[in-house]
């Protein structure tokens, strides 16, 4: 699986993931963005109705039994458990005997690990969606308008403002909100476009104020660095 797609599942919060068609045992994938302290936990899961001209040599069909509760001593996280199950080598493929599975190689057929609580919207669902809408027809300038009245801590709302702001040529937004909404950056993808943003606008002060704070001074994205020892060099 491609680590730049895995960093931008990160970068926008995704904090569970599933995939397939692998035809393997379940393969768990844990990877981690130590600077932000975000990571994703991915389960792949095997082949529930191939055959043995589907599966790899050694591969029984297989599934995953996923389940999610709340922590008991964590108000903020949730426990995710994975079972495996597996076909046992002498029932048939067309009436299988299924029995405990394994993870990878291992003979351990189940995973826990916790992850944090999903981010609640319980109210304007209905101005994101219109919003949305907005967005896929190009009225940035519309949106904007609509996102700057919505929860700024939200990150569906910093993410579409974020959109409009990057393709509207002429928004309405001073400096001074752009300062206030994207700094300090939830992400590395506010973090670049701030960056840039104060560039253009030559604020020095702004700049020097950035590059200091911890999670663009320590960030190990190629594209903040650029940009730090850019303005780092500018200002000295």
């Amino acid at each position: 699986m491609d680590g730049s797609k895995l960093k931008n599942f990160i970068d926008i919060g995704v904090v569970l993931g599933f995939h397939g068609h692998q035809h393997t045992t379940e393969i768990i994938r844990d990877y981690s963005n130590i600077i932000e302290e975000k990571r994703i936990v991915i389960f792949s899961a095997g082949t529930l109705c191939g055959g043995p001209e589907e599966l790899p040599v050694g591969q029984n069909r297989q599934y995953n039994i996923i389940e999610i509760e709340a922590d008991s001593e964590s108000n903020k996280h949730l426990k995710v458990i994975l079972h495996t199950r597996e076909k046992t080598y002498n029932s048939s493929s067309e009436n299988p005997i299924w029995a405990k599975g394994r993870i990878e190689s291992t003979n351990i057929s189940f995973f826990a690990t916790h992850i944090p609580k999903p981010i609640q919207i319980t109210s304007n669902n209905d101005d994101l969606f219109d919003i949305e809408v907005l967005i896929r027809e190009r009225k940035y300038e519309e949106a904007e308008e609509r996102l700057l009245k919505l929860d700024l801590s939200n990150p569906f709302v910093r993410k579409f403002l974020l959109k409009c702001l990057i393709q509207s040529e002429d928004h309405k937004t001073d400096h001074e909100t752009i300062c206030k909404i994207y700094y300090p950056p939830q992400n590395n993808e506010e973090t670049v476009y701030l960056l840039n943003y104060l560039l253009q606008l030559n604020d020095k002060d702004m700049m020097a104020k950035c590059i200091k704070h911890p999670f663009i001074k320590d960030s190990n994205d190629p594209t903040v660095k650029e940009l730090r020892t850019k303005i780092e060099n500018y200002l000295s």
